[in-house]
């Protein structure tokens, strides 16, 4: 029981699409064991969901455009970027993802400084996805040395050690 609770209590708090369901579930659960404590659990938890619901949708609201444009439905195919045109929705589509890298450099879901881990490793992915999709523009890649997250990411520690390859070879 302990286990499934805790199991509950992390995931309402994190902004994943069916946290709403997970937060109806989590409510029917609790109550079922006992009403006093459920009611207690409930508020204690409630502002960490409400922030996971805020997150969530805004969340989307910067993911969505990101990936419209994708030519494949399946997102277990591999992506391969082509070479860019530098029209008008290729640069909005640059800031898209500028505005999107800054928003998740900003610690949206309020990580505290004991879930730096968390916080770093998110980060990490983000610019990598970034880079992946977006690496002909330089844009992208300046946004991403010029951050103060650039020293903790593995891609910084590939490029180095591609570097010190070459420079040997």
């Amino acid at each position: 029981m302990d286990a499934l609770r805790k199991v509950y209590h992390r995931a309402v708090q994190i902004p994943l699409d069916n946290v709403e369901r997970l937060w109806q579930e989590l409510e029917a659960f609790e109550t079922g064991l006992n009403r006093i404590t459920a009611k207690k659990f409930m508020a204690d938890l409630s502002p960490a969901h409400m922030q996971a619901r805020t997150v969530l949708r805004q969340l989307v609201n910067h993911v969505g455009p990101l990936y419209a444009n994708s030519n494949s439905s399946n997102s277990s195919e591999m992506f391969l970027p082509s070479l860019p045109k530098f029209d008008a929705a290729e640069r909005a589509l640059v800031g898209k993802w500028k505005v999107y890298l800054k928003w998740e450099e900003s610690n949206p879901l309020e990580l505290e400084d004991s879930q730096k881990a968390t916080l770093i490793t998110r980060i990490q992915g983000v610019y990598r996805k970034a880079l992946i999709r977006m690496r002909y523009y330089t844009e992208i890649w300046f946004v991403f040395t010029s951050s103060s997250w650039f020293f903790f990411c593995d891609v910084f520690v590939f490029f180095f050690w591609l570097g010190s390859w070459r420079i040997r070879g």
